[in-house]
């Protein structure tokens, strides 16, 4: 865990990086209609990882176990995660609604998120390898695969704030 848990502060570090390195106007533009922006990206990426904390915090908490039969590497999840060729469409409960106006808004707002995922990997005391529900694309995923995940889901946003500053700086 050691691993996921260093993954962890790097990509808090580096949304932290790139939210602070944003003008307030570029926080906010998009390309077009169908791209999002900033603000939008940083709300996606907490939305996905209250929906994981809360499903494995639901499935730990209760006698359901699940058998997973081909068990993800960390490897395999992050290679995958940060595959930017494939794009993904977000399902709309994970779709974000434009909550932030602000950058300190969306700092506030997603260092606080952290902490709280922080907390969750240092106390959880759940058998991790025995619950799990499926990704849309990667199938089904044990607990500590969706641990894996989370860090390499927001590897990949980062990434994408990053294209997405060079394509505005363009503009």
């Amino acid at each position: 865990m050691n691993v996921v848990s260093g993954l962890l502060n790097d990509t808090t570090q580096g949304v932290l990086n790139e939210l602070n390195g944003s003008s307030a106007e570029l926080f906010l533009k998009k390309i077009d209609d169908k791209t999002w922006s900033i603000a939008e990206i940083v709300e996606h990426i907490i939305l996905v990882e209250e929906g994981i904390i809360f499903h494995l915090n639901r499935l730990g908490s209760s006698e359901h176990t699940v058998e997973i039969e081909k068990v993800l590497t960390h490897d395999s999840i992050m290679e995958a995660c940060l595959q930017r060729v494939i794009k993904v469409d977000a399902p709309e409960r994970l779709v974000p609604a434009g909550k932030f106006s602000s950058i300190s808004e969306a700092i506030e707002a997603f260092t606080a998120h952290r902490k709280k995922i922080a907390t969750f990997y240092k106390t959880n005391t759940f058998d991790l390898t025995s619950i799990g529900f499926p990704h849309p694309r990667l199938g089904m995923m044990n607990g500590d695969n969706w641990l894996s995940f989370i860090p390499g889901h927001c590897q990949r946003h980062i990434d994408q704030i990053k294209l997405l500053k060079e394509e505005l700086v363009d503009q």
